[in-house]
């Protein structure tokens, strides 16, 4: 049996994401969740430009009830990879 390092257990879960930056900016951008812990989530997106440590705004939107929540959280990590552009949320 492989044991995991991870403090917290992922659930791998694609929800469409909205966010945008909480400092009053307009702009939105989306992508899509990659897993979630108890911390925070993961993010794939295409042409994210945030700071680490940067406070967002996010809306998931769940496609088969229809409902969407809403959270905020701080960029912990964040790496590119091609066009894409993955994130760490806490």
């Amino acid at each position: 049996m492989l044991l995991s390092r991870r403090k917290f257990r992922r659930f791998n879960l694609p929800v469409e994401v909205e966010f945008k930056s909480n400092s009053g900016e307009t702009e939105h951008y989306w992508g899509i969740t990659k897993n979630f812990s108890c911390k925070g989530l993961s993010l794939e997106s295409y042409g994210f430009d945030f700071g680490m440590n940067k406070k967002l705004e996010f809306k998931l939107k769940f496609p088969e009830s229809r409902s969407i929540v809403s959270l905020m959280g701080d960029i912990v990590w964040k790496k590119q990879v091609g066009n894409r552009s993955l994130a760490g949320i806490k």
